[in-house]
């Protein structure tokens, strides 16, 4: 996820942190099939996460593997 830019709309693929953090990301409505929006990417995440936004730090959305979407046309 780290790769992505501001402005870029995603679906999570994966989730690998330690269970606790994962169990967290999934409590927060983050898990795998969840279509995320991401709002800021400079020193931590700013995400849209069905509706609410999620601040996360890099070194934990450096384990989420996302799948971009394409834009409509």
């Amino acid at each position: 996820m780290n790769a992505c830019r501001a402005g870029t709309r995603a679906t999570v693929v994966d989730i690998e942190c330690s269970g606790d953090e994962a169990c967290r990301l999934r409590a927060l409505g983050l898990c795998e099939g969840t279509a995320v929006n991401i709002i800021d990417a400079r020193d931590s995440m700013l995400l849209e996460v069905r509706g609410t936004r999620l601040a996360l730090g890099s070194a934990l959305t450096a384990g989420i593997t996302v799948q971009p979407v394409a834009a409509r046309a």
